[in-house]
């Protein structure tokens, strides 16, 4: 988990993208390629709890094919 203050949502999902494309970019091994889906959550979004709703995401972008970003 990681919590930002005081940052745009395009910021946030900007961050949050360039995490997502270097995981993605990095040489781990010649037969193993590694990705990261991320779930964002954003204070304003709903009456859920903020850590329920970055989950929530996070699942939702696994379902849609993983190697994402959700928000």
């Amino acid at each position: 988990m990681i919590l930002i203050e005081n940052k745009e949502k395009k910021d946030v999902v900007n961050l949050a993208e360039k995490a997502r494309i270097k995981v993605e970019n990095l040489i781990w091994n010649q037969d193993m390629k590694v990705t990261v889906s991320l779930g964002i959550a954003f204070k304003m979004d709903s009456e859920n709890n903020i850590i329920e709703t970055a989950d929530e995401n996070l699942y939702k972008a696994k379902e849609e094919g993983r190697n994402k970003v959700i928000y």
